[in-house]
């Protein structure tokens, strides 16, 4: 057996089933075996591609949609730039290599990171040596000035519960054990306080998915906007609501089973916009966007058809389907999502007005 397997089994066998926050937090991210942890989670040896990985384009909109906005704003210095999750610091990469044609921008900027994975952090700093980036433990460690923060296929990733709708209230899917295998189980029904609003417009087995950590990603940041002005771009997968199972592993970019293989899958689900901006007060919230429109909305065929002009053949084509497959609404274009975060002071981003 997997020693990861194995360390699930000896908790359950010690807790009884687990929820699948737990069983997340296990095979994401143990200090040995955790899948945030192994050698190559992104990319096209990884279980994924994320959009930075596809094509250069996506950071560099990214970066002049976040100069324009310093701009915009006045030009506020310092400031914090900051990326929650970074992966292997491609899209900051991207992004800061663009923004180096605004004045003043880069000089303005303190770069800092969030990440929890050793692995991907080592790649970090390889790959942004040269901007002497901070990395954070916690976003109260966040500096206190204004702040520029992008989180891009970040919340996708935080653990989720699951709940199914029961008679009256809700029991909550858990991962047990049956021999040498994982398998999902059901708690007895339950008053689930922080689901008392959705037991308004769900009915008996109807599934609902929590992701308790993300106010505390949100708050620190909204904090600071608040207090001296920014914005916080999030990009993920989603919806305005959850509704429904969207759990599921990723290995060697294929759906795979996520209780299969623990620790050789990325584990996500789909983002409850909704929730991420739930009590948050004093800020003004763009509408959510879908991908493809906001990248287009950036100029995205624009910067492509100037890219195009110095390929052929093969780099062409691969050029063009990485386009397609950011915008495309059958591929990334209409699954991925865009909401911004401001201060009320400042102006409306472009791009999202």
């Amino acid at each position: 057996m997997h020693p990861l397997k194995n360390k699930i089994f000896k908790e359950i066998n010690v807790r009884g089933p687990i929820s699948i926050e737990r069983y997340m937090e296990i095979t994401l991210f143990d200090r040995e075996f955790g899948y945030y942890n192994s050698a190559n989670p992104i990319g096209s040896k990884g279980s994924f591609i994320t959009a930075p990985e596809i094509t250069q384009v996506f950071g560099e909109l990214i970066g002049l949609f976040m100069a324009q906005y310093w701009i915009d704003c006045g030009k506020f210095k310092p400031f914090t730039l900051l990326e929650l999750g970074p992966g292997k610091g491609t899209l900051m990469s991207d992004l800061l290599r663009s923004s180096r044609i605004v004045p003043g921008y880069l000089d303005s900027c303190n770069l800092h990171l969030l990440e929890k994975s050793h692995s991907l952090k080592e790649q970090q700093m390889k790959n942004l040596q040269d901007a002497n980036p901070t990395w954070l433990d916690s976003l109260d460690e966040l500096p206190d000035q204004p702040v520029i923060a992008l989180a891009n296929e970040f919340f996708d990733a935080i653990p989720i519960r699951q709940f199914i709708r029961g008679k009256q209230y809700w029991h909550e899917r858990l991962v047990g054990k049956s021999g040498d295998d994982l398998q999902f189980e059901l708690s007895p029904e339950f008053d689930f306080r922080p689901l008392e609003a959705r037991l308004k417009d769900t009915r008996e087995g109807d599934t609902v998915e929590v992701r308790l950590g993300t106010l505390d990603f949100t708050v620190g940041i909204v904090d600071k906007i608040k207090k001296h002005g920014g914005i916080f771009l999030i990009i993920d997968y989603g919806e305005n609501h959850s509704f429904g199972d969207t759990f599921q592993a990723l290995e060697a970019n294929k759906y795979a089973d996520p209780l299969e293989n623990p620790g050789s899958a990325d584990l996500t689900s789909h983002v409850d916009f909704g929730a991420l901006i739930w009590n948050v007060e004093g800020v003004s919230i763009s509408p959510l966007l879908r991908q493809g429109k906001f990248l287009q909305n950036l100029g995205i065929m624009e910067r492509s058809h100037v890219l195009a002009k110095n390929l052929a053949g093969e780099e062409l084509d691969t050029h063009r389907k990485a386009i397609d497959r950011l915008i495309s609404p059958h591929q990334m274009g209409d699954l991925f999502k865009v909401m911004a975060i401001y201060a009320n002071r400042q102006p409306v981003p472009k791009g999202l007005d």
